[in-house]
């Protein structure tokens, strides 16, 4: 089996039988195909009836291939079959002796499917998946088990209150998050995160590249794998920052992110969208190895107040290709 490039000759044609035995495997094993031989007027026909036998005696049959634009035009492992010309609806590519390698000829077709001249490929950071990735996870440490001293109070907590009470006027997401932690109630928090990339350039900017590489992989299954629906998810968080924005930046400064997704392809591959959501995932604790953090960590520790987990979900609108 051959594929050639839209628009190209057979010198840069790239044989089915160089792929690896992976990359065969995949095509037969996974994928469905568009076209199996029926009646097409996209992808094609192949006649139900046999035009003559060979000097062998094996049944002949007519082929006939589809040229849309975004289609790999394809040869058939047959020398008698010849390349349609780019831009024609229809073309006969003859008599040929039906192998069952010539049956299955669109599963190839739609593996390398596209104008880029090349085999389908995708090297991003997305997978067909669901749930938040591997490795992410907080453990709350041990809170109420020392005991405490009046400068826990009149001074660590007291003076904690007063900087929440100061950022009520300027610094609502900082004030909201140092506040739950003084409120003592441990429960996670659900913080705005559409609202932290409308205000922060860094954050905004990671979100776009997520997309945009959680919309190649989309592309990437319509091609390989079809008509379908499909949960993708990022295969690990990444870091993240909002240092761009004082009042973020005070509320969560560095946190996890990911993103997740639903891919809905359409038959023949080519169209489809992405209904995709940006995470965010951050613990609002206090590292008790250092020593600006210790003395608030320790309020945590004697039970006055409580470290807790911040999370966050911002949706896109729908990509369509």
């Amino acid at each position: 089996m051959v594929w050639v490039p839209p628009g190209r000759r057979a010198h840069a044609e790239v044989d089915f039988d160089e792929l690896t035995p992976e990359q065969q495997e995949e095509i037969f094993d996974d994928t469905t195909p568009d076209y199996e031989g029926t009646d097409s007027q996209t992808y094609g026909t192949l006649s139900d009836t046999s035009v003559e036998t060979d000097e062998d005696g094996v049944a002949e049959t007519t082929y006939t291939l589809g040229t849309a634009e975004g289609y790999a035009e394809f040869i058939l492992a047959d020398e008698n079959a010849s390349m349609p010309e780019q831009g024609i609806e229809e073309a006969s590519l003859g008599a040929g002796v039906l192998q069952p390698e010539n049956v299955v000829w669109d599963w190839i077709t739609r593996l390398f499917r596209g104008s880029s001249g090349s085999p389908a490929t995708y090297s991003g950071n997305y997978k067909i998946g669901t749930g938040p990735p591997p490795g992410l996870a907080w453990t709350e440490e041990p809170y109420g088990v020392e005991t405490p001293t009046s400068g826990d109070w009149t001074i660590t907590y007291e003076g904690l209150q007063n900087l929440a009470d100061y950022w009520a006027d300027g610094y609502p997401n900082a004030r909201g998050c140092l506040q739950h932690f003084l409120d003592n109630a441990g429960t996670s928090r659900t913080v705005d995160l559409a609202a932290m990339i409308a205000a922060s350039g860094s954050v905004s900017s990671l979100r776009n590249r997520e997309l945009a590489d959680a919309l190649k992989f989309a592309k990437y299954l319509g091609q390989t794998r079809g008509a379908g629906t499909y949960g993708i998810v990022r295969r690990k968080a990444v870091s993240a920052s909002c240092h761009d924005s004082e009042d973020w930046f005070l509320a969560i400064n560095n946190f996890q992110a990911y993103g997740e997704g639903q891919v809905v392809v359409q038959p023949g591959g080519l169209h489809g969208s992405l209904y995709f959501t940006f995470y965010l995932f951050d613990p609002y604790n206090w590292d008790a190895d250092r020593s600006m953090d210790r003395a608030i960590h320790r309020l945590h520790r004697v039970g006055y107040a409580r470290e807790y987990l911040n999370t966050g979900a911002a949706a896109s609108p729908a990509q369509t290709w």
